[in-house]
């Protein structure tokens, strides 16, 4: 008994005698500081911390030489008033080799010479599209997408699958000008493109008389641009007075805009970003599961980009010469936004991918679509398989281009609102078919443009053609008051019915003169036939 202790003993003592040499080694170990321009719980530094923990617990980054480097995050909060003169000077005492952020386009270009002076890399998740233009060292790199290709994303759904002939914009204020003319960019740059009106909110107007000219004329589709805060404030303005259209804002993932919108109306924003959390690459899903291991919360867009950052910095490190060529340099790296410095991209813009998304009725976020630049990707990421060879020919895919519905009996009721309490505005013709622009949130309602209004069809009794999955969510009309009573609109088309006939009885192989009443229920004159009773 007395040998066992003792084996024990000396076992334990081992044991801790390789965990004083590891943690002697690691110390031992030379260091690169990452700085970050950010509070020390931001996302921004959640990230990257994260990607750095997981680095260094397999070795740390190897070096051209061989050498291993564990990193180290230098956290430089910025001063509340908003300048950040003194979180730079921290960095520069720290000799970081790169610095991640600022956030905000405002932030980056309000303090761009101060950012070179520091002669190392600045990745920064700002959006803005002058960002990198505005820099003529080629020290700035841009770590998730431009607002453009955002803008290109909702453009994306709004021509390709939704068609509409028309999309109201609107910007309500100043800083928002790069996303509303990126998406207005992408609007004309399709063929045929849908006619656009943009409304800007001006220091002479309120938001309640924006919201009053909107509702006045009913547009189907807005996309809106502007600050959280007041684009929630406008949103409740509008529903609160009865617009029923489709609204479009970029920012929609947002905590400052999801908790300022009325709860019974989150269903069916649509918005972009450039990763949310139900990207389903594989990288991406790891990402998830480990952030939530390590915050006990989820990751948002920013802390996406910045782990995503510490991967390519770590893939520069490892090529011989100045860090900076070697981020412009490497190239399609697996990433949990995607594809990472893509072939193609400016080196100095380390992702082009973004995303569409809905919110669901308890807000939180579902995913429509995602891109790489304009190149549609699936939802479902196709696994990689060993092709074998074979002698059969193979099958086009076929290729979506929207969603459609058609009218499989006599005619169809369209109604104001998604069910048969709601008014019927007209009636559809056997084989008719319309582009869908959305759907009540189980499908059993489609939702066509309708004489310049928003038209709502059963999918019971019609045939739908495409994706609906791919369809926005339309919040239903106010049902109408009980008991009142409605006169369906006169048809755009002449329909021509039998009203009466005499005599009622034919006798077979007998010359029999039959008189017959018919007449004109549609809004349109119908051709006068000879012979035929057209009153």
């Amino acid at each position: 008994m007395k040998r066992q202790y003792l084996s024990l003993g000396f076992l334990i003592i081992i044991l801790l005698f390789s965990l004083s040499s590891l943690i002697t080694a690691q110390t031992n170990s030379p260091v690169f500081r990452i700085g970050v321009l950010g509070d020390e719980r931001s996302s921004l530094a959640n990230g990257a911390r994260l990607a750095i923990k997981e680095l260094n617990a397999l070795g740390g980054v190897r070096g051209a030489d061989g050498t291993f480097f564990q990193l180290e995050l230098v956290i430089a909060p910025i001063e509340p008033e908003g300048s950040i003169s003194t979180a730079i000077e921290a960095l520069a005492a720290a000799r970081v080799i790169a610095v991640l952020g600022p956030e905000t386009t405002e932030q980056v270009l309000s303090a761009l010479p101060q950012l070179q002076s520091l002669n190392v890399p600045i990745l920064t998740p700002a959006m803005g599209d002058t960002v990198i233009a505005s820099d003529q060292t080629g020290l700035l790199f841009r770590i998730r997408s431009a607002e453009r290709w955002q803008g290109s994303a909702l453009a994306n759904l709004l021509i390709n699958e939704v068609q509409l002939n028309e999309v109201t914009t609107v910007q309500l204020d100043r800083n928002s000008t790069g996303a509303r003319v990126g998406f207005s960019v992408a609007l004309t740059g399709a063929s045929p493109a849908p006619t656009e009106r943009t409304l800007i909110l001006d220091a002479n107007q309120s938001l309640t008389d924006l919201a009053s000219q909107i509702v006045n004329a009913q547009p189907v589709f807005l996309a809106v641009f502007g600050a959280p805060d007041i684009t929630a404030q406008f949103y409740n303005l509008l529903r609160s007075s009865g617009w029923l259209g489709i609204y479009a804002y970029h920012q929609t993932e947002s905590p400052e805009f999801r908790n300022n919108v009325d709860f019974n109306q989150l269903q069916g924003i649509l918005g972009t970003n450039s990763w949310t959390i139900g990207n389903p690459n594989a990288e991406s899903v790891t990402f998830v599961q480990a952030y939530i291991n390590a915050y006990g919360a989820l990751p948002d867009a920013i802390a996406a980009a910045s782990y995503d950052a510490m991967t390519v910095i770590a893939t520069a490190i490892g090529r011989t010469g100045n860090l900076v060529t070697n981020l412009v340099a490497v190239r399609d790296i697996a990433g949990v936004q995607g594809v990472l410095n893509p072939t193609g991209l400016s080196g100095n813009e380390f992702s082009n991918s973004a995303v569409l998304i809905q919110l669901s009725d308890l807000g939180g976020s579902q995913l429509l679509a995602r891109f790489a630049g304009t190149e549609r990707l699936p939802l479902v990421p196709v696994p990689t398989q060993v092709v074998q060879a074979s002698t059969a020919t193979p099958q086009p895919t076929p290729t979506l281009d929207g969603v459609f519905i058609r009218v499989t009996g006599a005619r169809q009721n369209v109604r104001s609102g998604p069910g048969t309490n709601y008014d019927i505005i007209g009636q559809l013709q056997n084989g008719e078919q319309f582009r869908v622009i959305g759907a009540n949130n189980n499908f059993t309602w489609a939702v066509i443009e309708y004489r310049g209004g928003l038209g709502w069809l059963s999918t019971d009794i019609a045939e739908i053609l495409g994706n609906r999955n791919l369809l926005p969510i339309v919040a239903a009309p106010p049902t109408p008051t009980p008991g009142a009573t409605s006169t369906p609109a006169p048809l755009p088309f002449p329909d021509a019915v039998i009203v009466s006939a005499s005599p009622t009885t034919i006798t077979w192989n007998t010359p029999t003169v039959l008189n017959v009443t018919v007449r004109n229920l549609g809004g349109v004159n119908a051709v006068r036939l000879v012979g035929a009773n057209c009153p």
